[in-house]
């Protein structure tokens, strides 16, 4: 359960950097 929440977050970083960008 931890793992998906880890892959999540780092999931929504990404889109918010790509959208950053």
């Amino acid at each position: 359960k931890e793992k998906c929440l880890v892959e999540c977050v780092l999931k929504k970083i990404k889109l918010v950097s790509s959208r950053a960008r």
